[in-house]
């Protein structure tokens, strides 16, 4: 549609608009090189390859490590809070304790 317009302004002679859309439009296009590395670190330009490295990368994050064990906490306003559980030794104290401990502050 727009060299449609570009093609209508060149027939009507208006050469200023004409001009003025054709430098907006190669100001618009900006040519690009899609250059990413590969996990052995060679670079890779196709597209399908681009994305298929994509899909590996996301794959990894999301699979690729084991599940980490997760101690949910329970706040008194009733929102539940997600945390690792680490390789700490000390007990992780309950909801009751907590509020004992901020009512004596």
């Amino acid at each position: 549609m727009e060299l449609e317009n570009i093609e209508l302004m060149r027939k009507q002679h208006n050469s200023r608009k004409f001009y003025k859309e054709i430098n907006m439009d190669r100001k618009r296009f900006k040519p690009g090189v899609h250059i990413r590395r590969n996990e052995d670190g060679s670079l890779i330009s196709n597209e399908q390859e681009i994305l298929n490295r994509w899909v590996r990368h996301f794959d990894k994050l999301i699979n690729g490590r084991k599940d980490k064990e997760c101690v949910t906490f329970t706040t008194t306003s009733g929102n539940q809070i997600l945390k690792e559980k680490t390789q700490d030794t000390t007990d992780v104290p309950t909801t009751d304790e907590i509020e004992t401990a901020l009512k004596k502050l």
